[in-house]
């Protein structure tokens, strides 16, 4: 009966004196327990509502500033007769939000998409719900319509874009919950390991003491790519632009997004010159590429601007301003002429595609050069390929340039080195005139060959078993007489030979702006690998061009331009400079170290009878309105077809421009390659880069062909 509430029977003194005996006791306790703690409860309601609620409601009100960058435009490329090579066009996208391109949609979206259409009595209303579901997928369907519409996209094509997009997206999705699954059983709790022993046990106690509880395990992922709007359409023209941003609700879910694309007007004129413009592999940063895009980045490439949004919880931005303008890049005018560039690649073109030439070429350069100032007029070179295309390819174009076995994306006139032949016998003549180990008027007698008739022969004697006779040096060099220079690599000796290779520039750089460009290989009897594969008869080689010795078209040029401006190296360059901003004299002109007035006379002379003499190798590039000096080459390759070199100055009474011709594998340096260069006079004479310089001498062809 004690155990009443309340009971009218007495109880012992001991019972009493017992604390929590009564039940009325107890009841008190348990009472004041329930109140103490409603009380603390009702302290701590009352301490956040009124002393701390703002830390809870402010993450929900709270703007968030949101930068976008606003794209600038980087300079034009232009060439110097005012063509544009390269230049930033704004070209406009349009992007959708990701769930209105989901089909189904996304559950919440929906339900939240529902909520804002309705009222406060139609949401709890499941017809109401029902219909304007019904409504969302209605303009879905309309959306995809007007934008066809207006975009001239057939509708099918626009859904079949959304569908890829989604199974793209849906597939990122199924990834990212397989690896979360794979971390979750690796935290799954683990029954105690009693196997290990008392370590055993502590190690599962301790780790599931500082593991953290696994939260949120069942809620969907939801990637950033879900909730950003994706490109549907791109380059859509300004009138589509103002359609949809004059009337934005007629397109929900519809973003205009403007970017600036590099164009290229003259498609694949001097591609490996101009180099590209976008974005690396893994970034977004735009950025030159190869060639003048890379050389002048700094130049080309403009600041962006910065336009802040503020944004509050839901994204919806509520206000935008930008913050600091756009700078766009400078422009930088290249030294090469757009329609003399055209011209020789055209050229270059015929000559690797002409059915009738034997061998067939695989490659070529076309260089002409300012003999003083080192400026490029052109620099074309074959194959090629096309800018605009390289700029975004498709898989089948990408994989055909990539197989191509000629290597269009080569760039051959600053990076392919190879033997020069005897176009490099101006360097042998200079070496023995200066070392005197040769007068202009000594007489040579050549029979074909130096010592025996299997070897270190002319190539008139292995055609037609004939030698030159009486020769001069002047007469060497005209008739490209192997023999002879042969004897001046045994007078003169290695040593001399390589160091004056060098002065020339040979196994060098030349210094030209755009980037990776070739040192080409000069051998030394003095490396510690080459020195033990020397012997006499390598000098002899490296005499006439041959054996180890490699050089870039470049190289050539400026070589034959030294002779032109009286024994000085310049420095190409490709960019236009004013004479307020680079001293010509001093930064683009370097003295020749013991290179005499007298020698460069006597191979001058040469190197004119090449093209104006009757039995020099370079007359098939005469022209009788340009007097030119030149030396032909023909370089030998093992297992190959030779490689055709023509290379000289114009005109012989006031030189002005340098120019290389080779071939890759094109054969006779005089047959394959001169005429080649008659073109480009003929075209620079036309264009008025040069002017008519009338020769009266016979444009006879030689009768023992050309080396």
């Amino acid at each position: 009966m004690q155990n009443q509430p309340f009971s009218d029977l007495g109880s012992s003194r001991e019972d009493a004196n017992r604390i929590g005996s009564s039940p009325q006791m107890r009841l008190g306790i348990l009472g004041g327990v329930v109140v103490g703690v409603v009380f603390l409860i009702g302290i701590r309601v009352c301490h956040v509502q009124a002393m701390i609620a703002q830390q809870f409601i402010s993450p929900w009100e709270k703007i968030q500033i949101v930068e976008e960058t606003i794209p600038a435009r980087s300079g034009r490329i232009l060439s110097r007769d005012g063509a544009v090579l390269a230049f930033d066009e704004t070209r406009y996208d349009l992007a959708v939000d990701y769930r209105w391109l989901e089909e189904p949609f996304d559950a919440v979206w929906l339900r939240r998409q529902v909520y804002s259409r309705l009222d406060r009595n139609q949401r709890d209303d499941p017809e109401a719900r029902e219909l304007m579901e019904q409504e969302l997928k209605r303009d879905r369907q309309a959306l995809f319509e007007k934008l066809s519409s207006l975009t001239k996209v057939p509708a099918d094509e626009l859904l079949s874009r959304a569908e890829r997009l989604q199974k793209r997206i849906e597939r990122m999705v199924v990834s990212v919950e397989a690896r979360r699954s794979d971390s979750l059983a690796e935290n799954d709790p683990q029954p105690l390991d009693f196997k290990q022993g008392l370590s055993g046990i502590i190690e599962t106690i301790r780790k599931e003491l500082t593991t953290p509880p696994r939260r949120y395990q069942s809620d969907p992922i939801i990637l950033k790519e879900e909730l950003e709007p994706h490109v549907l359409v791109e380059n859509v023209p300004l009138s589509v632009v103002a359609a949809i941003q004059s009337t934005p609700h007629r397109f929900p879910g519809v973003h205009v997004q403007s970017h600036a694309s590099r164009i290229y007007p003259l498609g694949d004129v001097a591609p490996h010159l101009i180099g590209l413009r976008k974005a690396s592999a893994g970034r977004d940063q735009i950025a030159g590429q190869g060639g003048v895009e890379e050389a002048f980045d700094d130049v080309l490439t403009g600041h962006e601007g910065t336009r802040i949004h503020k944004v509050n919880r839901r994204g919806e931005k509520l206000s935008s301003e930008v913050s600091q303008d756009p700078v766009d890049g400078k422009d930088v005018v290249l030294t090469i002429d757009s329609r003399l560039q055209r011209t020789a690649e055209e050229l270059l073109d015929q000559a690797l595609s002409n059915p009738e030439s034997d061998p067939q070429p695989v490659g070529g350069v076309v260089i002409a050069m300012d003999l003083w100032t080192g400026d490029l007029l052109a620099a074309a070179a074959a194959p090629r390929y096309s800018l605009q295309m390289m700029l975004k390819p498709s898989e089948a174009e990408w994989k055909e340039i990539l197989e191509h076995p000629h290597q269009p994306l080569f760039p051959r006139a600053t990076k392919m080195a190879i033997p020069p032949g005897s176009v490099f016998k101006v360097v042998t003549s200079a070496a023995a005139l200066e070392q005197g180990e040769v007068t202009p008027d000594e007489v040579l007698e050549c029979r074909g060959y130096l010592n025996s008739p299997d070897q270190l022969r002319c190539m008139i004697f292995r055609k037609y078993g004939l030698g030159h006779g009486e020769i001069h040096l002047d007469d060497a060099l005209c008739r490209s007489c192997n023999v002879f220079f042969y004897d001046l690599a045994q007078r003169i000796g290695p040593d001399v030979l390589v160091d004056w290779s060098s002065r020339f520039g040979f196994g060098q750089p030349t210094g030209i702006e755009v980037p990776f460009e070739s040192s080409g290989f000069l051998p030394n009897p003095h490396d510690p690998e080459a020195s033990k594969k020397w012997y006499p008869g390598t000098s002899m080689q490296l005499a006439i061009g041959q054996g180890e010795l490699l050089a870039t078209p470049l190289q050539v040029t400026r070589m034959m331009a030294s002779i032109g401006n009286g024994g000085y190296l310049v420095t190409p360059r490709v960019r236009m400079v004013q004479s307020r901003e680079l001293p010509e004299t001093e930064q683009t002109l370097k003295k020749i170290p013991g290179l005499s007035e007298r020698s460069l006379t006597t191979i001058r002379h040469g190197l004119e009878m090449v093209v104006h003499h009757p039995h020099g190798t370079g007359v098939a590039a005469l022209t009788p309105s340009m007097t030119m000096a030149a030396k032909t080459g023909t370089a030998e390759v093992d297992g190959k077809p030779d490689h055709a070199w023509f290379a000289g100055y114009a005109p012989v009474e006031s030189p002005r421009v340098a120019f290389c011709v080779v071939l890759e594998h094109g054969g006779s340096g005089g047959d394959a390659s001169g005429p080649i260069v008659k073109h480009l006079m003929t075209e620079m004479i036309g264009l008025g880069l040069l002017r008519p310089q009338w020769s009266e001498e016979t444009t006879q062809v030689s009768e023992y062909g050309a080396n």
